[in-house]
């Protein structure tokens, strides 16, 4: 009783601390810590679904209070299928080979390039090279750090500063763009008395996420973009 009681306080102890965390970026280290917090106590397919996600059920629910239809998570889908026989990094890491890269990462990558006929290639998304890297053991992949089997690949190839330097991604700064030059387009578009938004989505809410985004109180970029590239998708099918 002692265990089943201690254990059932557990999930209330880390919401509690998930809810003493402010929101963020998706993508900063604080946002990544709400959101472990908050997807502890969940099954592993729908924790990996509710870590990759920018919307976290209390915003949500507080953006689109009306009960949503229970419909089957895709990511957590995936994960669950890819989960049989493998432990949960290896899952976790098949998973996003099938959502992630070519939903997200691998598309982007062949539209920014195609847009200015460029043919891009992505070595490392080599079959072969994937079907290997695919084979390693978590062991293999955690043991002596990030990146361990590149550092050690290249290292005589690459000066030593390039593998102490902090990792770089290409992200654009939309979030700065949102707070300065496309501020005017993403009120307008989330504003209007017709948009998707002030249709289905609590104004007051989406307002807040503006005004909080840029003041710069809350990064909110990830967010606002979905739903500014949501209402532009909206639009498109009326026409």
């Amino acid at each position: 009783m002692r265990m089943g009681g201690r254990g059932g306080a557990i999930p209330g102890i880390l919401g509690t601390m998930a809810e003493a965390i402010p929101a963020g970026h998706p993508q900063s280290s604080i946002a990544r810590a709400k959101r472990f917090l908050t997807a502890m106590s969940l099954p592993p397919a729908q924790r990996y679904a509710a870590y990759v996600a920018l919307f976290d059920s209390d915003l949500l629910s507080a953006i689109y209070p009306a009960p949503l239809p229970r419909r089957p998570n895709p990511v957590a889908e995936a994960y669950e299928r890819l989960s049989q026989n493998r432990d949960r990094v290896q899952a976790a890491l098949a998973t996003d080979r099938e959502t992630y890269l070519p939903g997200d990462l691998l598309t982007k990558l062949d539209r920014a390039s195609m847009l200015h006929a460029l043919e891009v290639r992505s070595p490392f998304m080599d079959h072969e090279l994937v079907a290997i890297a695919a084979g390693f053991s978590t062991a293999e992949l955690l043991k002596g750090g990030p990146k361990r089997m590149l550092r050690e690949a290249f290292a005589k190839d690459l000066p030593d500063f390039v593998f102490r330097r902090k990792k770089m991604g290409f992200a654009v700064p939309i979030g700065q763009w949102l707070r300065e030059s496309l501020r005017p387009m993403m009120e307008d578009l989330l504003g209007s008395g017709d948009s998707f938004a002030s249709t289905y989505f609590q104004t007051k809410v989406v307002r807040e996420m503006i005004d909080k985004h840029c003041t710069g109180k809350v990064d909110h970029s990830q967010r606002l973009y979905a739903l500014v590239m949501l209402e532009l998708w909206w639009r498109d099918q009326r026409i």
